[in-house]
């Protein structure tokens, strides 16, 4: 039998298809008893009906005025008998058995045209039959029996413990079932979830391979595509880095042609002028106009004809280059939109899946916490944080891919001072945890953006600072700003452990962590350096391990 550490709600249709089973058994058990309960009583009603059909019997002449006095001793062996009156039609009692012990009962016949009638009260069932004479024209009394139902609740409660022992067994056979077909369909979901575990931690884009079940391989390709669209994304960096050497060639050609021609230019010059100190103008042809086609003339405009080939050659050259640049651009522009569209799609359409993984394994967790092994717990503990950590990644990747370029009308003017005091408010828990101190510079400006690019900005640069402290000293951190004649330069100094230059190195890039086993995804530093650059600006950092770390960013004035 499969253990309980085995056991995994990741299967919606397991599930639907194991709590219809158990619905489904209780619904019948209910019916079944419904209807043994209303067998069991007709079954009670008819013995009923024989009874008193005996006593009416056996009273037909105490009724009629031929017998005075009516026995009905021999009724003390039906222990579920309790009283038996015999009425006349006026309704005066001719014959009475009371069970011993019991008060006696008032019975009130029903009105009716029915021969037999009952009602229940308190758990018992007052039964009334109508005696007739011989010829069953007059009615001659009525025999009224209480009964307890004892025999039908004997009965019942037979049925009850039967019904209930077969419900149990139902239901162990419903939990075993599931076991055993969550078994089998919760398998590759624990090994999806160490995959997305070890993929999270080594920050790797690495597709993960496909495994033998359906369900699981929908979520995997989905995963995969996401990965090959962020592994196409880093590839627009090989592609402008080609273009760059493109247009360095093109630049050095252009370069090339402009030292041709001024060497041209100034070869032409000087042999015009030997020209001319070689062959002094006589006297007699100083006044007379020099005929077309001379050597000097002719030297001028070879030289001339060569210089405006050049320049149209430099101005066609500069033309392609143009060109080229401009269909670089809308190609880069084209592929970004169409990687921001499908990376944005993908990781909303990861999100239903890892939420489903989440839900059920909190509810795996709540449910069978008591049962569960320690190995078991663990697993889910694993499941359970890789799919908070795949939930957050896919939302700083949104995050991420959000943030573009603003419209000249987008800019707003933002108090600085004012934004730092929301981002303290929000970091108030976190601060005081941590015991952080923040500073500020006395005057900080006013500048136009987007507040909450900016909000996001400095945000993650005080987390960062609160997360990579000191455990040696009490944690600070001071924001100070530098105006230059063009632009703000902004300052987020902490006092934590810094970072070494191998680590830095990689920094700003897309899931890049110093510590690996740290909290975060590796997007905090990407998306500041996205915000700063569309601004215009510039973001870097100095840091001396040990002793802390202070980063820089730039924000253009206009």
């Amino acid at each position: 039998m499969p253990s309980v550490k085995d056991i995994l709600l990741g299967n919606k249709a397991v599930v639907r298809q194991i709590v219809t089973a158990i619905l489904s058994l209780v619904f019948c058990s209910g019916i079944l008893l419904y209807l043994c309960l209303s067998y069991f009583e007709k079954q009670e009603l008819a013995a009923l009906e024989q009874i008193a059909t005996i006593v009416g019997e056996n009273g037909r002449a105490s009724l009629t005025g031929s017998q005075q006095q009516v026995h009905l001793n021999y009724l003390e062996s039906l222990p579920d008998i309790e009283q038996v009156v015999l009425l006349n039609p006026l309704k005066e009692q001719k014959a009475q058995y009371v069970k011993a012990g019991l008060e006696k009962y008032i019975f009130v016949p029903p009105i009716s045209k029915e021969t037999s009638n009952f009602t229940r009260k308190n758990g018992k069932i007052n039964f009334f039959l109508k005696i007739f004479d011989k010829e069953k024209i007059k009615a001659l009394g009525t025999v009224c029996i209480r009964s307890n139902l004892g025999q039908a609740h004997r009965l019942s409660d037979q049925f009850l413990k039967l019904a209930g022992l077969i419900l149990l067994l139902g239901l162990l056979a419903a939990v075993l079932l599931s076991m055993l077909l969550n078994k089998l369909a919760g398998r590759p979901y624990f090994s999806l979830a160490a995959l997305l575990e070890e993929r999270v931690e080594n920050s790797s884009l690495q597709e993960i391979p496909l495994q033998d079940d359906e369900d699981s391989n929908r979520i995997i390709s989905a995963i995969n595509e996401l990965l090959q669209q962020t592994n196409e994304a880093g590839g627009d960096e090989e592609l402008l880095a080609d273009l760059e050497r493109k247009i360095a060639m093109l630049e050095a050609e252009i370069e090339r042609t402009s030292q041709q021609l001024s060497i041209r230019e100034q070869v032409g010059q000087d042999s015009t002028n030997e020209a001319m100190e070689e062959e002094p103008t006589r006297p007699e042809e100083k006044d007379q106009p020099k005929a077309p086609g001379s050597s000097t003339s002719s030297g001028i405009s070879n030289f001339e004809a060569e210089k405006i080939a050049l320049e149209m050659d430099y101005t066609r050259k500069l033309a392609e280059l143009q060109s080229l640049l401009k269909k670089r651009e809308a190609e880069l522009e084209r592929h970004r939109k169409e990687c921001e569209e499908f990376t944005l799609s993908a990781a909303e359409d990861l999100k239903e899946p890892i939420r489903s993984i989440r839900g059920f394994g909190k509810m795996l967790q709540s449910k069978y916490s008591d049962s569960m092994e320690e190995q078991a717990q663990l697993y889910v503990n694993y499941i359970n944080g890789g799919a908070q950590q795949m939930e957050y990644l896919i939302e700083d990747l949104q995050t991420y891919f959000k943030i573009r370029p603003l419209r000249e009308a987008e800019y707003h003017k933002v108090d600085l001072r004012d934004l730092l005091m929301k981002i303290e408010e929000n970091l108030a828990t976190n601060l005081e945890r941590t015991g952080t101190l923040i500073t500020k510079d006395e005057e900080l400006p006013i500048v136009k953006g987007d507040r909450m690019h900016l909000g996001v900005l400095f945000q993650n640069l005080i987390s960062n600072a609160i997360k990579y402290r000191s455990e040696n000293r009490e944690p600070e951190i001071h924001i100070g700003v530098k105006e230059e004649s063009n632009e703000w330069i902004f300052s987020v100094i902490d006092n934590g452990i810094g970072i070494s230059e191998r680590e830095g190195k990689d920094i700003f890039k897309l899931f890049h962590k110093i510590n690996p086993k740290s909290p975060g995804t590796g997007f905090g530093l990407p998306i500041c350096k996205k915000i700063v650059e569309i601004n215009g600006g510039n973001i870097w950092f100095e840091s001396e391990p040990g002793f802390g770390t202070t980063f820089y960013f730039s924000i253009e004035k206009n």
